[in-house]
């Protein structure tokens, strides 16, 4: 974030950009075939993934998609082979990535990571606060809600995004009138 001058978020994936797009852009070539591993809940990704790497003249497959497989027969799969599930599925978050502080979860997961692991999650808050004071703006990973605002909202209220799925949201208005 620092290198960029920009909190990711939601909206702006720098992490997704700088360390998968970008990444695996600079060693395909023209030609090659590139394996997603995106099921067909994630379908509406397809699309531009594809987009975007005809235009490098590189073939994209998306075998989950193509047969159906679900990411519970992927983790089935896994384990019947031996492999280890991450221990972020295990935890119960959606995504192995950033120890639980993706940039682009929703409210249920940051909630998720509060209370499984409140160090990283103060980390991440105290990064709004450090990015927002530079800038002299609010930055906040979620669209007009501080970190800080959903942890005070979740200690007055327990059970708050409860029923939330964990994948992130657009507010569309929501947080402004919650908070």
């Amino acid at each position: 974030f620092y290198d960029e001058k920009i909190l990711g978020s939601n909206m702006v994936p720098v992490c997704s950009r700088k360390l998968k797009g970008e990444m695996l852009q600079k060693y395909v070539e023209r030609g090659d075939i590139v394996y997603f591993g995106i099921d067909e809940t994630e379908f509406h990704r397809a699309g531009r993934i594809n987009m975007i790497y005809t235009g490098f003249g590189v073939w994209s497959k998306f075998p989950l998609i193509e047969q159906k497989i679900t990411k519970e027969q992927v983790k089935e799969k896994i384990n019947e082979i031996g492999i280890e599930i991450p221990v972020m599925y295990k935890m119960g978050f959606k995504h192995n990535n950033c120890s639980g502080g993706c940039v682009r979860q929703g409210k249920a997961s940051w909630k998720l990571l509060l209370e499984t692991m409140p160090d990283v999650y103060a980390e991440r808050e105290r990064l709004e606060r450090e990015f927002s004071e530079k800038a002299g703006k609010k930055c906040t990973f979620l669209k007009g809600v501080s970190l800080q605002q959903v942890r005070e909202a979740i200690e007055m209220q327990p059970d708050l995004f409860n029923d939330e799925d964990l994948d992130g949201i657009d507010c569309m208005g929501f947080c402004e009138n919650m908070f």
